[in-house]
């Protein structure tokens, strides 16, 4: 599958924070999440169609940027060339 997205122009991305707001458990039970598991550099899962993301995400952004974390797009965050993604799915870059 990375292989025909590569070849088709697609960059191939993965998460490493997984929201689980799909799973409705509330706005609280995600934010503790979210928050208790970013790290510099980390991509963070949310879904556009789950009840909750609404609520819990102004005051993820708040609580990380009071941290010192900066939100940026992908494409800040990803390498595009002399990288392998491992075993989880990170990117790791070819040294």
């Amino acid at each position: 599958m990375i292989s025909t997205s590569r070849e088709l122009g697609y960059q191939v991305i993965q998460w490493d924070v997984d929201s689980l707001d799909y799973k409705d458990y509330g706005a609280d039970s995600i934010i503790k999440l979210v928050t208790s598991k970013v790290k510099n550099g980390s991509i963070v899962l949310f879904h556009n169609n789950a009840t909750y993301t609404k609520d819990a995400l102004p005051v993820i952004i708040e609580n990380l940027q009071s941290q010192g974390y900066k939100i940026v797009p992908i494409s800040e965050l990803i390498y595009k060339e002399n990288y392998f993604i491992d075993h989880t799915g990170k990117q790791k870059e070819l040294k």
